[in-house]
């Protein structure tokens, strides 16, 4: 590991058997590996990225060349590349693996190993991604509005590593470095939408935090979802079905920035009610967890972000 823009004393050792080969960087270091010489000069570097969906789902992109064999990903070991969601980018291909990260879980370590065979020479590469990484290298030359919604996003899985009692104190102490103090308490969610909710025709609606946010509609007995059709900003959306102790329900399935709109329906084409967001925080507002509160609030003002990042890439 060496101070960012020092160069390397000697690039190779035993006799040139070994080559030193650059595998990562952040704002002030370069770290180098010794490889085989063989496959020192096969270009391998995956990349990753984060989609704000209703939870997190961390995108990695392994490199799809020719002496890649296998790779194990997140405990996941691929040998049949074939059949993997392949991707372009900047001309060149890469295999699509998304693993989605409940908030509970979101700073966990994600490690992909990489068999690498070339002539007679074989090599594992290994590299460890986790949000806070991806993070990082926001931050350091992210838009403002990109580097609002990472602060955001790791505000909230902060709140939410503190509301289900998640312990990883090494990983809350990066946030708190990046966020400071006082961030939640100066950067709170933007008041909109109605306080009250309008379950015409319904049992009721809720937002759920278990694991993935979630606004479910729950259906009254006998009643089928397929005569329910739900809109945000007047535009039909994507659902799931399930069932949990409070019977049937309808789940509204979109990305984060939508969180924060009005989601309203209609029963068998009539006109029905509407949900938000703002309803949820009023009602745990008053049993006065705090945590749960600081959980809800901080998940609003994600929401939020996200939108405003959507609405930056599309203008």
């Amino acid at each position: 590991v060496l101070p960012k823009g020092t160069a390397l004393p000697v690039s190779t050792v035993n006799g040139g058997k070994l080559t030193f080969v650059k595998i990562g960087e952040d704002a002030t270091t370069e770290t180098y590996r010794l490889r085989a010489t063989e496959v020192a000069n096969v270009e391998f570097t995956p990349l990753a990225s984060v989609t704000v969906w209703r939870d997190l789902i961390f995108n990695v992109y392994v490199p799809a060349i020719s002496e890649l064999k296998s790779f194990t990903l997140d405990g996941v070991t691929y040998r049949d590349l074939s059949a993997l969601e392949k991707i372009n980018v900047d001309g060149s291909d890469y295999y699509a693996i998304r693993i989605p990260l409940a908030s509970r879980e979101a700073l966990r370590d994600i490690v992909l190993k990489a068999s690498i065979t070339t002539g007679e020479a074989d090599a594992t590469a290994t590299f460890t991604f986790n949000t806070i990484k991806y993070a990082k290298l926001v931050l350091d030359g992210g838009t403002d509005v990109e580097c609002t919604l990472v602060r955001d996003m790791l505000s909230y899985v902060r709140a939410a590593y503190t509301y289900f009692g998640t312990e990883d104190d090494e990983a809350m102490a990066a946030i708190d470095e990046i966020l400071g103090k006082d961030y939640d308490k100066n950067h709170l969610h933007t008041e909109e939408g109605n306080t009250v909710a309008n379950t015409t025709g319904l049992k009721g609606a809720a937002f759920v935090l278990d694991a993935t946010p979630a606004i479910r509609f729950y259906l009254n007995d006998g009643q089928n979802a397929s005569d329910f059709t739900f809109y945000i900003s007047g535009t039909p959306v994507k659902t799931v079905t399930g069932t949990d102790t409070n019977g049937a329900y309808v789940e509204i399935d979109v990305y984060a920035y939508a969180m924060c709109e009005t989601v309203t329906y209609t029963v068998n084409g009539e006109e029905g009610g509407n949900y938000h967001i703002a309803s949820y925080y009023k009602f745990v507002s008053e049993g006065g967890n705090a945590n749960l509160i600081n959980l809800v609030d901080r998940l609003w003002r994600y929401f939020q972000s996200a939108r405003e990042y959507k609405n930056s890439v599309t203008a």
